[in-house]
């Protein structure tokens, strides 16, 4: 296991932008099962991905609708759909419309991840997040699946940049690191050994998600 995906695989394509309509049922039972606990830097993220090559559909716009309510759906620069949670729009069976840009078969994808906020880093701050990510995952998993769980090796980061450099710094010591392919994972021994100093990127992050071994 990668990452934490899970979710109802879609048909979806065109050689032209075209609506493509979606339960939001299919969104909303993530979404409760995730409000049942408190899970601090934590969330869900919803994607559409290609089957055939992993990437992100693209997505161009998208709203959820209603027989009386329209309600925009905002779509992040890497195709993340931010959806409400709202049960209003659940029990009346609202529909996911969304305009897709190019010709794929997509899937619907649900990845655990976490948000940092701009600037300087703390590592505490990162291990903080990969223990809250450890607590959603185990939700999501349920009581059976969370036996088959494995234990994160560390966290993964998204970089705006595909490649670049940053470093860990505490109390004079230093551990230059690379990242290329929008990636850069940082393993727990990393993160304990500095604990109590800072990460500098010379990129943004997008968002922190887990580094589970591979299956």
């Amino acid at each position: 296991m990668k990452s934490a995906w899970m979710g109802a695989l879609l048909l979806a394509g065109g050689a032209s932008a075209w609506p493509l309509e979606i339960n939001y049922a299919d969104f909303y039972g993530p979404m409760q099962r995730a409000a049942k606990g408190e899970f601090g830097l934590a969330r869900l993220g919803f994607y559409l991905t290609d089957q055939q090559n992993g990437r992100r559909c693209a997505v161009l716009g998208g709203s959820v609708e209603t027989l009386d309510r329209h309600v925009p759906i905002p779509i992040t620069a890497d195709a993340e759909l931010r959806l409400p949670y709202d049960e209003g729009l659940n029990l009346d069976k609202a529909k996911v419309v969304l305009e897709l840009g190019d010709e794929s078969q997509c899937s619907l994808s649900v990845q655990v991840m976490a948000e940092l906020s701009p600037g300087l880093l703390q590592v505490a701050t990162l291990e903080q997040a990969q223990g809250d990510m450890q607590r959603l995952l185990e939700q999501m998993s349920g009581r059976l699946g969370r036996l088959f769980l494995p234990e994160m090796q560390g966290v993964r980061l998204e970089m705006l940049a595909e490649r670049g450099e940053g470093a860990l710094q505490v109390q004079g010591r230093r551990q230059t690191l690379a990242w290329k392919a929008h990636q850069l994972t940082l393993d727990k021994d990393s993160l304990a050994a500095f604990s109590a100093g800072t990460l500098q990127l010379d990129s943004p992050v997008l968002r922190l998600t887990p580094w589970l071994p591979a299956r």
